[in-house]
Parts: C-alpha cells; sequence; structure tokens
C-alpha cells in the first residue's frame, strides 16, 4: 500500500523589458510551497532470498510528513543581429528538500528566412528536483539531486496571416 498526499502552491512573477522594438530582456521568479504526506505499508524486500513471495514477506510501514520549498529565479535576453536572433537564458532553482542549487542555461536561435517563414533552433538544460518520495530513508534514496536533462529543437514557423501562424518543431 502506498499513499502520496501532496500539494504544491505556485507563485509565478515576471517582468519584461523592451530595449527596443525587436530585443527584450525577461526575468523572473517562481515560488513552490509543497507540503507532503508519505504513507507506505510495503513488503520487506530480503536481499539473501532469489525469489521473494512478496505476499507472505514481512511488511515495513513508513510514515513521512513535511513542506518543501523551490524557488527558481530565471532571465531570457533578444539579441538581434541582422535577420538573426539570439536568446540565451538560464534557470536557478534550489530546492529545501535536498538543499541543493542548480543551473540550467539555454540558448534560441531564430532565422528569419523571409517576411513569414523563420527557422528555429534551442538548446537547453532542464531540471527536476525528486518527489518526497523519492528522498524517504528506507524506501528511497535521501542523497538524490536534481533530475537534468538535455533539449534540443530545430523547427520551422510560418505565418500565413494575422489569425494563423504554424510552428513545426521536432
Amino acid at each position: 500500500q502506498v499513499d502520496l498526499d501532496i500539494w504544491t502552491l505556485g507563485l509565478p512573477l515576471s517582468v519584461n523589458h523592451r530595449r527596443s522594438s525587436d530585443e527584450r530582456d525577461r526575468f523572473g521568479v517562481e515560488i513552490l510551497r509543497t507540503r507532503f504526506a508519505v504513507n507506505l505499508f510495503v513488503p520487506r524486500f530480503q536481499r539473501d532470498q532469489i525469489f521473494q513471495d512478496f505476499e507472505d514477506s514481512p511488511k515495513v510501514r513508513q510514515d513521512r510528513k513535511g513542506e518543501a520549498d523551490e524557488i527558481g529565479l530565471w532571465w531570457n535576453s533578444d539579441y538581434k543581429f541582422g535577420e538573426l536572433t539570439a536568446t540565451p537564458g538560464a534557470r536557478l532553482s534550489y530546492d529545501s528538500l535536498i538543499q541543493k542549487s542548480e543551473v540550467d542555461p539555454r540558448l534560441q536561435l531564430s532565422y528569419d528566412l523571409s517576411a513569414v517563414n523563420k527557422l528555429k533552433g534551442a538548446v537547453g538544460r532542464y531540471s527536476q528536483a525528486p518527489q518526497p518520495d523519492e528522498t524517504d530513508t528506507k524506501f528511497g534514496n535521501p542523497n538524490l539531486d536534481f533530475e537534468t536533462s538535455y533539449h534540443y529543437v530545430l523547427g520551422i514557423e510560418t505565418l500565413w496571416s494575422a489569425l494563423l501562424t504554424t510552428d513545426i518543431q521536432v
């Protein structure tokens, strides 16, 4: 039996500053407050048994309640170089449950092929803190770090009219 009761309240705030008609800066903060209750009643794993019958195994109970805060600060800016627009950015995240922080750099490039077609590409690192049940001392790993992944995107955007745009990305 595994019961997870997790709720999160988030407050995102952002500020935009336009330096010119084509260039702008964006800054933001996101504050997440999580309350959790993890209740586990599961079979005890016995390492010395190759074949274990979990129905007949002794059971272990673990109950854990707590709160965690995650704070994220982010920034990105547009820089125009002729037909090319470069948008570097970064996100700094801190998670109180694991008491660690992570920096995720990102970069987006777009090139205006014509007045209606734009070639786009992006690369970025994205991180996520572990969930409370994953850091449990009995059934999880209290030494977990942020899980990270790298995203790569290539696409084309076409403006058909003021009301219709297509954006194809892989």
